[in-house]
């Protein structure tokens, strides 16, 4: 449904399939079951990126550029990202604590479950992600893209 919104011969689906293999064979930052980035996580910082700067995106490697210099850049100390923008981290507690006064405390997750999804992600694998990015962004600022022109 995105890809069809998006357009411009699949342009979703190719920057997903190009961002997915740049993290998981030049960066081994891809893979949620060794604390990394999950498959699902990454097509969100991905769609992110569609929704700030789709006009100026016309190929999956001027997506991976855009990529990796605005998360290289992010605040990941002080936020979190989701598709409605930048989400203070100090403000997830009270929400998971509003949320659970809401429905009466009967959620399918437990408090215990959602400490171990935030904690999954650990710090050493955090700077590495984030280094990841800011190494990546400085290499493909180095070597610019080509321009596609229009014939």
């Amino acid at each position: 449904m995105v890809d069809c919104l998006i357009g411009k011969d699949h342009l979703f689906k190719r920057s997903i399939i190009l961002i997915k293999a740049w993290c998981y064979y030049e960066s081994r930052i891809l893979g949620a079951h060794h604390g990394l980035i999950s498959t699902y996580g990454l097509e969100t910082l991905v769609l992110y990126i569609f929704h700030l700067f789709h006009t100026s995106l016309n190929g999956p490697l001027a997506v991976l550029y855009k990529f990796l210099d605005y998360f290289s850049k992010f605040d990941w100390d002080n936020y979190c990202i989701s598709l409605n923008g930048p989400v203070r981290i100090s403000s997830l507690p009270d929400s998971w604590l509003r949320c659970q006064i809401m429905v009466g405390g009967d959620l399918l997750l437990s408090n215990d479950f959602l400490r171990w999804c935030v904690e999954n992600v650990s710090k050493g694998n955090f700077y590495r992600i984030r280094s990841v990015f800011t190494y990546g962004a400085l290499k493909t600022r180095a070597h610019p893209l080509p321009v596609r022109r229009k014939h």
